[in-house]
């Protein structure tokens, strides 16, 4: 069985629901592709979706999708949110209102600068890590490496309560790039 409607309007255009047999339901719009078809839900008298010709869909309002899978919301915080049931975080949080991308509840976030934080949510640096970094090989040396542009100074700063405490740098202004260690207060150790 089916059910069809042709659109008076515009000559040709055609718009049908089928019974797919047994198993579905199958329904069309401008089956003659007479001009660009479109399917859209509208749930309280708002547009929720709109999957346009071609397979590209549109959640959260009636704009034209611009990609395959296309989410906006005229207001508020645009996120998608992936978990499972059970789960007390979210698995992935996609976020525009802040700019944030978080992965385990936030425990990874990407900022929109590209600032990465791991248990933080608002990394001012390009990495900013909450905790312990562990770093191993099973084979070979494990290295922490540090450059800078030539005639700059690379350093490893160690701060203590957000006060710096001690650096240890390379001087690269130095003609020996001699390794440098300086206390809170500037002066040079060795």
């Amino acid at each position: 069985p089916a059910i069809m409607w042709e659109d008076t309007d515009v000559s040709g255009l055609k718009h049908q629901i089928i019974a797919g047999g047994n198993v579905g339901l199958e329904y069309s719009a401008d089956m003659n592709n007479t001009t660009t078809g479109y399917h859209r839900w509208d749930i309280g008298g708002v547009v929720a979706m709109k999957l346009i010709e071609g397979g590209s869909l549109r959640i959260g309002d009636n704009t034209n999708p611009i990609r395959p899978l296309d989410i906006g919301v005229s207001s508020g915080d645009n996120t998608i949110r992936m978990s499972t049931a059970g789960q007390a975080v979210d698995v992935i949080n996609l976020r525009n209102a802040d700019g944030r991308v978080g992965l385990g509840g936030d425990v990874i976030t990407v900022k929109s600068d590209g600032n990465v934080g791991i248990g933080n949510t608002s990394p001012a640096q390009k990495l900013r890590v909450e905790g312990e970094i562990y770093a191993h090989m099973d084979v070979g040396d494990s290295r922490l490496s540090t450059d800078s542009a030539t005639n700059s100074d690379a350093q490893l700063k160690f701060v203590n309560g957000g006060s710096d405490s001690w650096t240890i740098y390379s001087d690269g202004s130095d003609t020996g790039d001699p390794l440098r260690f300086y206390d809170a207060g500037g002066g040079t150790l060795m």
